[in-house]
């Protein structure tokens, strides 16, 4: 394994990617959001993938919240026009503040199924343990600076389950007025032990709107707070 992270040659791409989101709070500990993405490559000379995403978010406790999330997406083959991509991922999320610094631990299983209609092995998912490291720091101000790792561990390789890509990532997030939010980032994204593997750097932005919470009567007090963002790269 170590000398295929030494051996093989890596090609270089940059990527754009936007993105918009919407997010509902039902109550005090879930929240119902929507995003719709683009993502550009070839040094931002063709569209790579289009896809939205629903996802359901609760919030067990202040340290501990769980996600369930669904993509649907087009991914441009560059041969055969556009494939069809479904995804299923599940997260937990761990949060712990420190003042000035939140650190935040997301392990995430993820499920996708690619090329369903144009491939004979399409039906048959690639599955991963995504495990992400944040540090957000907390400056009392609207804008809130973090930095982070994350690691794609696959799960079902039939050659052998390993790291496959590596996320290194820093970025911004900008309190807008009236529940409004943009995200502006940096990723360096490198593959690892597959073929032709690419290292991109990436620029990206995203927009979103929270709407007025959705009261919910509740039989006890207690609990309560805002889930952590469910938004999620």
């Amino acid at each position: 394994m170590c000398s295929s992270y030494i051996v093989m040659a890596q090609e270089k791409d940059v990527e754009l990617w936007v993105g918009f989101g919407i997010d509902q709070r039902i109550g005090k500990k879930m929240t119902v959001a929507f995003e719709q993405n683009t993502r550009f490559n070839n040094n931002i000379g063709a569209t790579k993938n289009v896809f939205e995403e629903l996802s359901l978010s609760y919030k067990f406790n202040k340290y501990l919240s769980g996600t369930a999330n669904y993509r649907f997406g087009k991914r441009n083959s560059f041969v055969n026009g556009y494939n069809t991509e479904h995804r299923y991922n599940f997260d937990l999320r761990f949060r712990k503040k420190a003042k000035p610094l939140i650190f935040v631990f997301r392990t995430r299983f993820q499920s996708k199924y690619r090329s369903i209609h144009s491939s004979e092995d399409g039906f048959i998912p690639t599955n991963y343990n995504r495990n992400k490291f944040t540090f957000r720091f907390d400056l009392d101000r609207r804008v809130e600076p973090y930095v982070g790792i994350e690691v794609y561990y696959q799960l079902n390789n039939v050659e052998g389950n390993e790291i496959d890509n590596i996320r290194y990532f820093t970025g911004i997030n900008i309190d807008l007025p009236k529940r409004q939010e943009v995200k502006v980032f940096y990723i360096l994204q490198q593959e690892y032990n597959v073929n032709n593997p690419v290292t991109s750097n990436v620029i990206g932005v995203s927009y979103s709107y929270s709407l007025k919470r959705l009261k919910v009567k509740e039989k006890s007090k207690g609990g309560g707070g805002n889930p952590n963002s469910t938004r999620d790269l």
